[in-house]
């Protein structure tokens, strides 16, 4: 039995659409094997979730 395989992000509150872009470009190759993960902290970083909505 393999090993399942995550990819993870952590919403650092700078530009959400540039994070994703970044994080979608580092781990495409992964789509469809890995189960992705975003930590995203409200009260870390508010705005990225304000401006991911």
């Amino acid at each position: 039995m393999g090993k399942l395989l995550g990819i993870y992000h952590y919403a650092g509150g700078g530009d959400p659409v540039a994070e994703a872009d970044y994080f979608y470009t580092q781990t495409k190759n992964y789509v469809g094997e890995a189960v992705p993960a975003l930590d995203w902290e409200e009260y870390q970083n508010h705005k990225f979730g304000k401006d991911l909505n």
